[in-house]
């Protein structure tokens, strides 16, 4: 995604302004995530968290490190709680 281009969701303005670096560890996350939910759908012992609560504890941590990636993974639970609620 272009840093020049213009974002009018909380979502796509978190990203907006990470770096680079940062935009890729974000999506290195959300791929895990994406594979922990894909593997567990077919394990019949596996549990995951709602996806709004893993961006939420994401968030949380992230929060705690005072890493940049907290307001990605806080507009990112949002999102999912909005997405999940429909």
């Amino acid at each position: 995604m272009p840093d020049s281009q213009s974002h009018d969701d909380p979502f796509g303005i978190a990203l907006s302004v990470l770096t680079s670096e940062d935009r890729l560890r974000f999506g290195e996350i959300a791929s895990a995530l994406v594979e922990a939910a894909d593997a567990a759908a077919v394990a019949h012992d596996w549990t995951v968290r709602r996806p709004a609560d893993a961006w939420h504890a994401l968030a949380v941590h992230y929060r705690a490190q005072r890493d940049p990636l907290w307001p990605a993974c806080s507009a990112a639970a949002a999102r999912a709680n909005e997405i999940g609620g429909r």
